[in-house]
């Protein structure tokens, strides 16, 4: 009988330590009820899509409805400000990219990744192409794109949008040329390759790879002169980067991740990074981002969080001299 009474004593004690950290009883169970996930964009776009894959693939992990909000506008401050001000319990889950902080940046503020905002893992990279219409613009390679800019200045060309991270990026690099130059900002990927088809513009500087990928193949005129990725990108096996053509200053990768509200527990962070790391391996997951040219890639909270102060501080950069120039 004392063996007994000690055992139940134990378990008493235990139990009563589980629920005075309901950290610890929450993680094992995590989630018990839907998860929302804000979305800075309206539906239908690249970084929507990618939300929304990975929350297919957490409904099927979790067995728990995953809630898409789309909280587009405000220079993502809607959406921005429906994640800080949740309940930091990891029940509310949103995407973030660098575009949201050149937004801040533009604004005079800034986006505080690692502290208004928990960043939980990178699940997606994208680069961008450099695509020219040779019935406007006659050339093939990036050199002979720069000469014929400089040789032609108002040479107009096309961005993503305006405040486009990679057209901001040309922005500056021409303007360091003294090449004088026309940006035309379309509102998405399929308006500004329907414009390069058109010949409204004989370059896209920069343009997203959804943009390429709606772009036919089998037009001789469309030639992609280079990418924005670092080394050589997966979305794109058969065009060199810039950066290994002469032109590091135009390459830039950007990504994505998941975050939650700061304040959410360390457990909790943890089961969504896992999910995330899971995600990206699956095939399913893997080949919905890809059909975008995106590629699922995995990063964990600190990588993520240093990504985004090291984009930050040149996007910040950029920015600055422009605005002087």
């Amino acid at each position: 009988m004392e063996i007994t009474r000690r055992f139940v004593s134990g378990l008493g004690l235990a139990t009563a330590l589980l629920m005075a950290v309901p950290g610890i009883a929450r993680a094992q169970d995590f989630p018990t009820k839907p998860v929302t996930m804000i979305v800075p964009y309206a539906p239908g776009g690249a970084t929507d899509i990618f939300a929304r894959t990975l929350t297919a693939f957490m409904e099927r992990k979790w067995g728990q409805p995953v809630i898409v909000e789309n909280r587009p506008g405000g220079n993502f401050k809607i959406a921005v400000s429906a994640l800080e001000g949740a309940n930091p319990d990891g029940y509310t889950i949103g995407t973030i990219a660098p575009a949201m902080s050149v937004a801040y940046m533009n604004m005079g503020e800034e986006l505080k990744i690692g502290e208004t905002i928990a960043p939980v893992a990178q699940f997606w990279v994208s680069n961008a192409a450099y695509v020219v219409n040779t019935d406007v613009i006659p050339v093939s390679t990036m050199d002979e794109l720069i000469a014929y800019m400089k040789a032609n200045p108002g040479t107009a060309y096309g961005t993503l949008s305006a405040g486009s991270i990679n057209g901001m990026i040309a922005a500056h690099y021409f303007k360091k040329q003294g090449i004088e130059a026309e940006a035309i900002a379309y509102q998405g990927a399929a308006p500004v390759a329907q414009a390069l088809l058109a010949g409204e513009v004989g370059l896209i500087t920069g343009a997203d790879m959804q943009a390429v990928t709606t772009l036919p193949r089998d037009n001789p005129n469309i030639v992609v002169l280079g990418t924005t990725a670092e080394g050589q990108a997966e979305s794109a096996p058969d065009v060199r980067p810039v950066s290994e053509l002469g032109y590091p200053e135009l390459a830039f990768t950007t990504f994505g991740g998941l975050a939650t509200t700061a304040g959410t527990p360390d457990d909790v962070k943890a089961i969504l990074a896992e999910t995330v790391r899971e995600a990206v391996a699956d095939p399913e997951f893997i080949a919905g981002l890809a059909r975008l040219g995106a590629t699922a890639t995995f990063a964990d909270t600190a990588t993520l969080e240093a990504a985004f102060a090291e984009s930050d501080a040149r996007l910040s950069t950029i920015i600055s001299e422009l605005a002087a120039q």
